[in-house]
């Protein structure tokens, strides 16, 4: 008894000191990050990355935590957007139809909580804070994300970073899958009462979460690195890099599968289409036949891994299932969805923040919402006025980047990861449109966020290689 109560004291001494240390780590980057946001953007990697695995081991895992890195990134947002280099004209001035669509759009956001308030009261005003952040961090950080990139060194930096951060976090997977450290809070969901599971026909899914709050995260980490690893394996140059990024991917895939989350799965799949359809778009074969050949490498050392590492076969057949009802999701989660919602709830929703991850921590008795798509969700909270806001910045964000891929040069070697972070852009659109639930994530929604706006501001750092020779 005693030995066990010794035991407990010094659990708890390691985790208040584990906590303390990394509120020194956000407070110390939001500072630096108030001279230098660029440094600041990464400190935030790590600040974000932290988050989940140290909530989990506080007492009661507080739920504020998930906001635990929003210090670093607002000293960003205050040393970028209030000083002399605010990127806002400079994106007025490449994209005026999107820049006009976002200012109709945040008109909506307003109109919305007053849609909330007068529903459901002034207690309801946390709901409406925790929808607007959901709203708005991710468009902060389009424009943060536009500003970052000035070379091509800015972008393989921040992608190095996250990707060794990930790709270590990403063993909080495995550890959980084969129940390595059991007992650990960190890894897995019991910390915050949670268990996942996934019922077919026949056998049981159980869901993995590793290090991070739920396996939708877990997922999409994992297949975001997948997609990062691809891309830099194509730019990559000398055979070591190229070999270290596809093990990479490789890793992140096994996962990504472990993880059980089909909507994360099929991201990469989607990201490899675009990038072959913007070169076929192109004219370019070559580039082509390249992305089929690292695509290959990648798969090769999955199957090699998952043989090795003896994967229960439940989850592969699970993709088969998810891909069986793939169109149905779709269809159902998307339009069908968007008009029961509307019948429902009306022209004017519920209001902002009614479906948001964490609305439930307002204090507005009889929100209740069922939506699960991105669409229905928009729909819910915006109304009709919102969402139809929402479907204009989608298409110009779409016509966007048709003018940036109109004006990529069809062989430059830049353009490799211009079109990546395209494919990755369309593999987040497309998990939103199924599933809207990971996007409820603060740091998930700011990195989605963050690497469009380095997608759109790729006519700047990307394709200098062509404006070089027609110089010449």
């Amino acid at each position: 008894m005693r030995r066990c109560a010794l035991g407990s004291r010094a659990d708890g001494e390691r985790t208040r000191v584990i906590t303390a240390l990394y509120l020194v780590l956000v407070g110390v980057s939001a500072l630096l990050a108030l001279s230098n946001w660029r440094l600041g953007i990464l400190l935030m990697l790590f600040a974000g990355a932290l988050q989940d695995p140290v909530r989990k081991m506080m007492p009661g895992a507080p739920g504020w935590m998930v906001l635990a890195f929003t210090p670093v990134l607002f000293a960003v947002f205050i040393n970028l957007l209030l000083g002399p280099r605010n990127p806002w004209p400079a994106l007025i001035a490449h994209y005026p139809r999107l820049s006009a669509s976002l200012r109709v759009f945040v008109a909506t956001l307003l109109l919305a909580g007053v849609v909330l308030v007068m529903k459901f009261g002034f207690g309801a005003w946390a709901v409406a804070a925790i929808g607007l952040v959901g709203y708005i961090f991710p468009l902060l950080a389009v424009l943060v994300g536009f500003a970052f990139v000035r070379s091509v060194a800015d972008l393989q930096r921040f992608v190095l970073v996250y990707a060794v951060l990930t790709g270590v976090l990403l063993i909080g997977g495995a550890f959980e899958y084969w129940r390595v450290f059991p007992d650990w809070r960190a890894v897995g969901t019991e910390a915050l009462d949670m268990y996942w599971i996934r019922h077919v026909p026949g056998y049981i899914v159980k869901l993995t979460s590793g290090f991070y709050r739920s396996p939708d995260l877990l997922g999409w980490h994992a297949g975001l690195l997948v997609m990062l690893s691809v891309m830099m394996s194509l730019y990559a140059k000398g055979p070591v890099a190229r070999v270290l990024w596809l093990l990479l991917a490789g890793w992140g895939s096994v996962i990504l599968l472990i993880s059980g989350r089909n909507k994360m799965i099929f991201m990469p799949p989607i990201f490899v289409a675009t990038a072959v359809l913007a070169y076929l778009y192109k004219g370019n074969v070559n580039r082509v036949a390249t992305i089929a050949v690292a695509v290959a490498i990648s798969l090769g050392i999955f199957y090699a891994l998952d043989r090795q590492l003896e994967i229960d076969r439940e989850y592969t057949d699970y993709v088969g299932v998810g891909t069986e009802t793939a169109a149905t999701r779709v269809r159902t989660h998307g339009v069908e969805a968007v008009i029961g919602t509307f019948r429902q709830s009306g022209f004017f929703g519920e209001g902002l923040g009614s479906a948001s991850t964490g609305a439930r921590y307002g204090k507005a008795a009889g929100i209740r919402t069922w939506q699960e798509s991105g669409p229905s969700k928009l729909m819910v909270e915006l109304g009709v006025a919102g969402f139809l806001a929402a479907l204009l910045v989608a298409l110009a964000i779409v016509r966007a980047l048709f003018r940036c891929l109109d004006g990529m040069p069809s062989a430059g070697r830049d353009s490799l990861l211009f079109v990546g972070l395209l494919g990755i852009v369309a593999a987040n659109a497309a998990s939103f449109l199924v599933s809207h639930q990971a996007y409820g994530d603060p740091f998930l929604v700011t990195l989605a966020g963050f690497m469009l706006g380095m997608t759109l501001s790729a006519p700047r750092w990307a394709f200098g290689e062509q404006r070089a020779r027609t110089a010449s």
